[in-house]
Order: C-alpha cells, then structure tokens, then sequence
C-alpha cells in the first residue's frame, strides 16, 4: 500500500477547490441569469416586425449614449468620435 505525501494531498485539495469554485460560479450565474430575464425589460410595446424591433434597439443605445453625454460621463472627445492617443 502507498502512502499519500503532503504534495498529493495539495494536489488534491487544489482539485477540489477548483471543482467548488466552479460550482459556485454556475450557481450565481444561473441565479443572476434568472433575475435579469425578469427585471430586463426594454419597453412593454410589442414589436410589430423584426425591423422595428432592430430600430428601437438602435434608438435604445442612442438614447443611453446621449444620456452618458449629459451625465458628464462621456467627454467631448469620446462624444465627437475623435481618438486622442
């Protein structure tokens, strides 16, 4: 019969905190994807067709990035567009 060394038994224990920490993971993402298919909710009009949905998605983001703009979040640079490196 072998005996266990102190290196197998870290080896061991790293395994299995990696397989807990996975564990983890799945759980509060699957808890968190749950919580945003309730609580995300853009707009209660129905879409009529693809397309209207596509535009108010695009409208959606204009309207966020203009909100950021005037929140003094964004700066003139990052408004106009302009890449100063």
């Amino acid at each position: 019969m072998s005996e266990i060394g102190l290196v197998e038994i870290f080896s061991m224990a790293e395994a299995a905190a990696l397989i807990a920490t996975l564990f983890v993971i799945v759980y509060y993402s699957k808890k968190q994807a749950q919580s945003l298919s309730v609580d995300k909710v853009l707009s209660k009009v129905d879409a009529e067709s693809p397309e209207m949905a596509y535009a108010y998605d695009i409208l959606f983001t204009f309207a966020h990035a203009f909100h950021m703009r005037q929140r003094k979040v964004l700066n003139d640079n990052e408004w106009t567009g302009i890449n100063v490196n």
